[in-house]
């Protein structure tokens, strides 16, 4: 348990970490910089405590983020800032090596992201009721003509649809799912029903890993920097959780006396 410390004027010490020490009057002087609700000070203590973790850890690897003294809210945040800056080149600092064989396995497991998609060009009419949309399509089959059928309806024709699998709504299934030259439905949508056939289908293209090879290897530092990221940023608050001792009733999360259930955290961010 934290004690008082008379430390010049007497301020309350309520969060030890290593060395270093966050005062009652701190903690104060940061929720008055926030909004005032019922977690200001919860916020207030794990901002200071995160604040000190990367000035620690920074003087520990030897990055220098400040000349001067560095108490105070003002260059505390500076400092801090500066520090999460230097961390995070220092973790991310081998990610952009990249080998053109890892550039070439990229590409052929996420090769649909650099494709586009198939077209298809669609003849549609709609009705209001179901029952109209059946006559229509009896009409056609019968040999009348969805295209004229289709000019005397408003907002109705020739439609192009072009979309990923996975985003398909039911209109957009039955087109994909139909053949060329084949009258399909009625098929609902909101209040509609339509009836189309599938006029033209333009194959799916897709770009070469020459074409895009710079997208490619600025995706692959990319996951890479986030990946070496987060491992840096889970064995840095476990490092230092185990070095902060916190006073009765200012006991947080980032507290090694805490116990209570555990609040998500950004696996990439210093915050």
């Amino acid at each position: 348990m934290l004690g008082l410390l008379g430390c010049g004027g007497g301020e309350r010490i309520v969060v030890r970490i290593g060395a270093a020490a966050i005062t009652e009057a701190e903690v104060h002087e940061r929720i008055s910089e926030t909004d005032t609700d019922p977690h200001s000070r919860k916020q207030a203590l794990e901002s200071l405590i995160a604040s000190e973790w990367l000035i620690g850890e920074a003087a520990a690897r030897g990055l220098a983020v400040a000349n001067v003294d560095v108490r105070g809210s003002g260059r505390l945040r500076a400092a801090s800032g500066l520090a999460a800056t230097k961390l995070r080149e220092l973790s991310t600092r081998n990610a952009g090596s990249v080998a053109d064989q890892q550039l070439a396995s990229y590409y052929a497991r996420h090769r649909q992201r650099f494709s586009t998609p198939e077209r298809r060009v669609v003849r549609l009419s709609n009705r209001k009721t179901r029952d109209a949309a059946e006559r229509l399509r009896r009409q056609v089959e019968a040999g009348g003509s969805l295209t004229s059928a289709a000019q005397r309806k408003v907002g109705a024709g020739l439609v192009t649809f072009q979309s990923a699998a996975g985003g398909r709504n039911p209109l957009e299934a039955m087109v994909y799912a139909a053949q060329l030259h084949v009258l399909s439905g009625p098929v609902r949508v909101g209040i509609d029903y339509d009836v189309f056939e599938v006029e033209r289908i333009v194959p799916a293209t897709y770009k070469t890993l020459g074409q895009v090879r710079g997208l490619v290897r600025s995706q692959v530092i990319g996951e890479r920097e986030r990946r070496a990221l987060a491992t840096f940023i889970e064995a840095w608050r476990a490092r230092w959780t185990s070095r902060t001792d916190c006073s009765r009733g200012y006991v947080v999360q980032r507290c090694r006396q805490y116990a209570g259930p555990r609040r998500p955290e950004d696996p990439t961010s210093f915050d």
